[in-house]
């Protein structure tokens, strides 16, 4: 439960410094949260955070799958060409077993 739209906008707020102190980790925690609760605009910017590693590892795996469950569809093409086969193979596993 929650409100993701609440959700997204902490989350956006903490990553680009907006009344709040730029804090990519607490902006990661607010864009999942929004994220599990279904607001794809959360799930792009979550995509986002594992592509470029801002608050949490970079992991191309996860970006993809955020990107997939946000139905980014030209981004989650673009995530593709840093990956490998195995890597975009895994990440559609984890997209399609997803669950919140």
């Amino acid at each position: 439960g929650g409100y993701p739209a609440a959700q997204l906008n902490l989350g956006l707020a903490y990553r680009v410094g907006d009344g709040l102190e730029r804090d990519y980790k607490k902006s990661v925690e607010w864009l999942r949260r929004a994220a599990e609760n279904g607001n794809n605009p959360a799930r792009f910017n979550l995509s986002l955070a594992y592509a470029k590693g801002q608050g949490v590892e970079r992991d191309y795996v996860e970006a993809y799958k955020w990107s997939v469950l946000a139905g980014t569809v030209s981004y989650t093409q673009s995530l593709a060409g840093e990956m490998t086969p195995a890597q975009i193979q895994a990440a559609k596993l984890l997209a399609k077993q997803w669950k919140p």
